[in-house]
């Protein structure tokens, strides 16, 4: 395919809008292929994943279940405690008292002092045993009173015996004794915490509110459906606000993707035939010249020859962007263009699909229903500047005035490289002012689904004739999706500082005459596109009194006074409306 062709062929895309809706429902249907692949890979990784989780937790019960298997050997954890019995001496019972309570020990001096054991003669049926140890003995008593979890107490083994010979009745009350104890008090603690608990819903009742008595004849349920009408009826009007508020912008939305891209072409065509008969003249004047204008010759010329090059190449430009503003006239431009254009350059706009340059993508911001939001004065003549002097005044006619003057204008190569060479110098002044003017706002989109997104020209920048593309398609998608510049194979910005660094005060020149020109046609929409507003409010607010009258059809007194207060209302948005700018 031949270079021309594959231009055509790339302007042929960028305007028609049948091929543009073909080339995004072909993008929409591999876009659903990609997400539904990265789904299906996705569920295949999670299903692996349970499969190695259920696998390892099977191996940890089989090894759980081995173990439990094989034999356990007794390891004792404590050793058992070696007691020595040096000598049992038998006491009589003379030393006890009768009530059996406690225990009286006999004065020291009546121990007898042998460590061999002696026994003692029976008296009532009871014996007493002591082991004595170093003057120090632990005595115990068995007699018929005492039971068998007292005598074990006092041995000091009451948690190794077993508990089927226990008195239930003696030690501690238990849990669940002490709450079916009434006289049960408990100690401090849980008294405390028990009252807390009971003054707690004390506090809680005083504090909540109380619930209305029920009507006679009515229950629970009708009540709550009653209160649901209510809330209905009270409720409906912001519902319903914002019901229509969101189909309204479903509403634009789906308009921008349908009728936008159409309307932009119309706008283009308008405004190609507008530059034609405003600066047709001024570009007739620059082609007919047969003097080199090429400065970024790199072989040796004289300075002086170098000088009037840049003279004359000087004198051009400013000719050529003067013509803008010399030629203009508001009523050149149609009303269906101003509203065109003003649908794009306020709030709560929709920009059309794959159109744009990811340059000035990157310049808006964008609300979270993909509208725009922040517009002002300075954004919109960039957007202006970009739009149409950039695209159409410099691609389709500086750079090529044998298209747009096939019978004035013949192609030469001298004439080819002049065209460059101003175009180049006509395009850095301008991004120059926007650069400073427009700043970029970074990730401006993140916030937005992928269908609420607006989408950038696929094809990237506009390729100048003498532009060769690479062979290699990686390099190819890599040069689309440049931010700048917005026109490849044009001359470097290193290559023309004799225009644009050493001669500033020229820039600024012509600089003024773009911003005046952008301002001149912001102007021209912003009024178009407030009066179309106004006209709708204006309609709405008819429509709205056509509706007073419907709904006060059966008390018609109340009429007066419902409509004389929607007009009050409507008056007073448009006298705040007036001191804000008109929006």
């Amino acid at each position: 395919m031949s270079r021309q062709n594959f231009q055509f062929i790339g302007n042929q895309v960028a305007l028609d809008p049948y091929t543009q809706q073909l080339l995004y429902q072909n993008q929409f249907q591999f876009e659903q292929q990609l997400r539904m692949r990265q789904h299906q890979a996705y569920e295949q990784q999670m299903h692996m994943q349970k499969l190695l989780q259920n696998q390892q937790a099977i191996m940890q019960n089989l090894l759980g279940y081995q173990q439990m298997q094989q034999p356990k050997q007794y390891i004792p954890q404590q050793r058992p405690y070696a007691v020595n019995l040096k000598s049992i001496t038998l006491k009589p019972l003379e030393y006890f008292s009768q009530d059996m309570h406690s225990i009286q020990y006999p004065p020291q001096s009546m121990y007898p002092q042998t460590t061999q054991a002696q026994p003692i003669s029976s008296r009532q049926s009871s014996r007493m045993y002591a082991f004595k140890r170093e003057k120090k003995s632990i005595e115990v008593q068995t007699e018929e009173d005492i039971t068998q979890y007292e005598k074990n107490k006092r041995m000091g083994i009451t948690n190794t015996v077993q508990t089927t010979n226990i008195d239930d009745a003696w030690g501690p009350k238990t849990q669940q004794q002490q709450m079916n104890d009434p006289n049960y008090k408990g100690t401090d603690w849980t008294r405390t915490a028990e009252e807390g608990k009971k003054e707690q819903p004390k506090e809680e009742k005083k504090q909540g509110r109380t619930s209305k008595p029920l009507p006679k004849g009515m229950n629970s349920k009708q009540r709550a459906l009653i209160n649901l009408k209510l809330f209905k009826l009270r409720y409906m009007y912001i519902l319903f606000f914002w019901f229509r508020a969101l189909s309204s912008i479903k509403k634009k939305r789906q308009e921008a993707q349908n009728n936008k891209g159409a309307e932009l072409i119309n706008c283009f065509k308008e405004f190609q035939d507008y530059f034609k008969r405003t600066c047709g003249k001024a570009v007739l004047t620059f082609a007919s010249t047969q003097q080199n204008l090429f400065i970024t010759d790199k072989r040796k010329i004289l300075e002086e020859e170098m000088a009037k090059r840049v003279e004359s190449l000087k004198a051009h430009v400013k000719r050529l962007f003067s013509a803008l503003i010399q030629q203009y006239k508001g009523n050149e431009i149609s009303a269906e263009t101003q509203k065109f254009l003003g649908s794009i350059l306020h709030n709560l706009e929709f920009l059309p699909q794959n159109v744009l340059w990811l340059f000035e993508v990157n310049r808006f911001e964008f609300n979270q229903y993909g509208q725009l939001k922040g517009m002002n004065e300075t954004r919109a003549t960039c957007f202006l500047i970009t739009l149409l002097i950039i695209r159409l005044y410099l691609f389709r006619i500086i750079l090529s005035p044998w298209k747009m003057f096939p019978e004035q204008v013949k192609k030469k190569e001298q004439l080819e490289t002049n065209c460059y060479i101003v175009t180049s110098v006509m395009y850095e002044i301008m991004m120059d002012y926007i650069k400073q003017k427009w700043m970029k706002v970074s990730q401006n989109q993140a916030h937005l689904n992928i269908d609420l997104k607006t989408r950038p020209r696929e094809l990237g920048a506009f390729l100048a004739e003498r532009f060769q593309l690479p062979e290699d398609p990686a390099e190819v998608r890599e040069l689309r999706k440049l931010e700048e510049p917005l026109i490849l194979g044009l001359e470097k910005r290193e290559d023309l500082k004799a225009i644009l660094e050493e001669d500033k005060l020229f820039c600024a020149e012509m600089q003024k005459y773009i911003e005046e020109w952008s301002k001149s046609i912001y102007t021209v929409v912003h009024l178009t596109y407030m009066k179309m507003r106004a006209e709708v409010r204006k309609k709405e607010f008819e429509r709205r009194q056509e509706n007073i009258k419907i709904a006060y059809a059966t008390k018609p007194e109340l009429i007066e006074e419902a409509m004389a207060f929607s007009r009050q209302t409507y008056e007073k948005d448009e006298e705040m409306r007036k001191l804000n700018g008109g929006l």
